[in-house]
């Protein structure tokens, strides 16, 4: 018996409805790049902050771009370039497809962001990386240029004591420091000599005082360290 056009129809539309999409079916994911990363500040501080900047574009076929809005991404790090690891939470491109993310340095190593594109508008891939070398914090406690006021001609005593923190504070012994000078209405510092910390990171120098001004204990830092300063006002009278 030969079935109805209604009743054929409907058996029709139910094998389409059964019928799995095929690949060319289903949407395609929009290809995307990374562009304009940084990570900074270079070098950070250990357990400082490091912040990624950029934007995320959509590569047309043509090969034209656009700004990839709301895609998601996380911050990553690696300190070999092979193995990754997530160092934000998974957030997204504003309208523009800019970004900003933050993570916690421990290491020297490399920064990048990666777009998560499972589930979304978006192709899964990562951006060109950044290397950010880390260093231990350091710091100037007790410092101090004596005496307040100071004779013209006098002698301007500066004393500090240096610090490093690796698992925590402690004494940064026989560091060099050096000392600046610079007077009272003045923006140029003068370079005025050094002294070695002893073995409890004490230092300690004197200068001839000539003018009303500011009085510097520097220690600029190295390959593992990060540089500090401290500075003290003294005037003449």
């Amino acid at each position: 018996m030969r079935l109805p056009f209604t009743a054929l129809s409907a058996s029709a539309a139910v094998m389409v409805a059964l019928t799995p999409l095929t690949t060319a079916d289903a949407a395609t994911p929009l290809q995307v790049t990374v562009t304009g990363f940084d990570a900074a500040p270079e070098p950070v501080a250990y357990t400082g902050t490091v912040t990624g900047r950029g934007q995320i574009l959509i590569v047309r076929e043509d090969g034209s771009r656009a700004p990839a809005p709301y895609a998601s991404f996380r911050l990553q790090f690696s300190t070999d370039k092979k193995s990754w690891s997530n160092k934000s939470a998974l957030t997204s491109t504003d309208e523009q497809g800019r970004f900003t993310a933050t993570g916690t340095a421990y290491h020297d190593g490399y920064w990048r962001v990666a777009v998560q594109g499972d589930g979304s508008d978006y192709a899964t891939t990562a951006g060109p990386s950044d290397y950010v070398d880390v260093r231990y914090l350091t710091r100037i406690l007790d410092y101090n240029a004596s005496p307040e006021p100071v004779r013209k001609g006098g002698t301007v005593t500066l004393q500090g004591m240096l610090y490093r923190y690796t698992d925590k504070w402690h004494h940064f012994v026989q560091q060099k420091m050096y000392f600046y000078f610079r007077p009272k209405g003045s923006t140029k510092w003068t370079y005025l000599g050094s002294a070695r910390g002893d073995r409890n990171g004490l230092f300690r120098k004197g200068f001839k005082a000539t003018k009303s001004g500011t009085w510097r204990a520097y220690y600029p830092g190295s390959a593992s360290y990060a540089k500090v300063y401290r500075d003290d006002y003294v005037n003449l009278r």
